[in-house]
């Protein structure tokens, strides 16, 4: 489960800088060199050869490792994996108590639960007041 554990988190931390580079319309290479870890995964690798950024959430939507994700834009689909990242920390915490993982499942989730505070205090800051938008971007499982 440990190592199961760190394979999903870098797995996430590859896609998502795989996908913020295509936005930016990085070439192959280049998005290869940002990657964290020796390993890549197909996903990842579909997302890096794709030719722009919505082939590349095509990619994303129609792979079985992102569980129904579903999303047409950047900032969505990156709210959505966070919440599966949210949700499968979560779900550490119950497999194994008294494990590794279970303590890493916990970190995840406080670094998810600061992410949001920080949103919160700058909804704050900058006088944002729709709570829909508030709660759109919350990150919650």
């Amino acid at each position: 489960p440990f190592r199961q554990f760190i394979e999903e988190e870098l797995r996430y931390e590859n896609l998502r800088t795989a996908l913020r580079l295509k936005k930016y319309d990085t070439g192959p290479e280049e998005i290869r060199e940002q990657m964290t870890g020796q390993k890549t995964f197909d996903l990842i690798d579909e997302v890096i050869n794709a030719e722009n950024l919505e082939e590349a959430i095509n990619a994303v939507n129609q792979s079985d490792e992102t569980e129904g994700v579903q999303e047409d834009q950047l900032e969505n689909l990156e709210h959505a994996l966070e919440t599966q990242r949210l949700r499968k920390a979560l779900r550490m915490l119950h497999i194994e108590p008294l494990g590794i993982t279970s303590i890493l499942g916990y970190i995840v989730a406080k670094i998810i639960e600061v992410k949001n505070l920080r949103m919160l205090i700058r909804a704050k800051e900058t006088k944002i007041q729709n709570l829909e938008t508030i709660r759109k971007n919350l990150v919650m499982a």
